[in-house]
């Protein structure tokens, strides 16, 4: 459905401003990634409101989508599976973040933890390549690592410094967001994405 929309968009478009069929394939593939995740987050909200997990769900969905688009990782070679399990995975994440109460230090405990090992997955496999896309220039390697251990910097500096900012929900569904986003940036990742969804 995503994919037909978009190829029907992308026609019309290039019918009317005369553009070949080379911009046509890159304006499609454009528009399905923007349909396809603009379908995936209303579909998340809406469903996180009626299970009443609205706030925890929509932080973990900010804190995995910031870094996912940075970071890349593992990816399913069909939409149907990809929002089946985005969608069953962050609304999952979201009932944890508002059912699970950490006490703080805690809490403090598993942040520090978690940007440890994000710093080590960002070091060792990120940016995390596909079948279809992989970064190989050494530079822009390292610059995607520098950006993504600065911006895990600033997250972690924010959440501590500044914790009396943020409810312990938030702190927590922030903290599986992330978790869940540099999981998937792991050959681990690639294989639990490819176990828990049949072919």
């Amino acid at each position: 459905m995503i994919r037909k929309l978009s190829n029907n968009i992308s026609s019309y478009l290039c019918n009317e401003l005369s553009y070949d069929n080379e911009k046509r394939e890159i304006l499609s593939y454009g528009l399905q990634i923007f349909l396809g995740t603009s379908f995936k987050i209303i579909t998340i909200l809406i469903l996180s409101y009626f299970l009443k997990t609205f706030a925890s769900t929509l932080v973990v969905c900010i804190s995995f989508v910031f870094f996912r688009r940075i970071i890349g990782g593992s990816h399913y070679d069909t939409y149907n599976k990809c929002y089946t399990v985005s969608v069953s995975l962050t609304l999952l994440l979201g009932i944890i973040g508002e059912v699970v109460t950490v006490p703080y230090r805690v809490l403090y405990v598993l942040i520090i933890f978690t940007y440890l090992i994000s710093v080590l997955i960002t070091i060792v496999w990120v940016p995390m390549g596909t079948q279809k896309k992989t970064i190989n220039n050494r530079k822009t390697r390292l610059k995607i690592k520098y950006k993504t251990i600065f911006f895990l910097t600033v997250w972690i500096v924010f959440l501590i410094g500044y914790e009396r900012l943020f409810l312990s929900l938030i702190s927590f569904s922030s903290l599986l967001g992330i978790t869940l986003a540099f999981f998937l940036a792991t050959p681990l990742g690639s294989k639990f994405i490819r176990i828990i969804v049949w072919n």
